[in-house]
């Protein structure tokens, strides 16, 4: 991810939230607790980095053992949050533009990496908040594989979540 001033990028590696400035200088902004990925395998620290609008939190989604994690690394002090452990794959997790306690976290399919076991989803496009006060689908009554095949959902300007049915269209 791009910073916001142009200096450098931000990118992760393993358990760590990275930057590397133009003149190549790399640092840890944050990592993920040891104590919080345990004997698991950290499989996924992020799909894409996503800062909030205000500029505080960093975004991460991450896949650690059998679960799939939503997470905050503070842009200023690197503290971990961690918000919420799904037993299904969420990924593609993204701030709002306009609300910097809301964001799309995408549920999606995956292959079980025990049973090897295909998951589905019922819903693919999920808005949660930071403060863990709502965990819903965007469009309840879009039942993917149903009534919709959606994917490669992203935020307009204004606030909106857009998206791509492969049967419908981009909305």
């Amino acid at each position: 991810m791009v910073a916001p001033d142009s200096s450098g990028v931000y990118f992760t590696n393993g358990k760590n939230l990275c930057f590397i400035d133009v003149a190549g200088n790399v640092r840890v902004v944050a990592s993920i607790p040891d104590d919080y990925i345990g004997f698991r395998y950290l499989y996924r620290n992020s799909t894409h980095l996503s800062l909030s609008c205000d500029g505080e939190w960093f975004l991460t989604d991450g896949e650690v053992g059998d679960v799939t994690f939503i997470a905050l690394f503070h842009a200023k002090t690197g503290e971990f949050k961690l918000l919420h452990e799904f037993p299904y794959r969420h990924n593609h997790a993204a701030f709002s533009p306009v609300n910097p306690k809301q964001f799309v976290c995408p549920k999606d399919w995956r292959r079980n990496y025990t049973t090897g076991k295909y998951e589905w989803m019922e819903h693919r496009l999920w808005v949660m908040d930071i403060d863990q006060t709502y965990y819903r689908p965007l469009c309840p009554d879009f039942w993917e594989g149903h009534t919709g095949n959606t994917a490669h959902e992203w935020w307009s300007n204004d606030g909106k979540i857009c998206y791509v049915d492969y049967d419908n269209g981009v909305f």
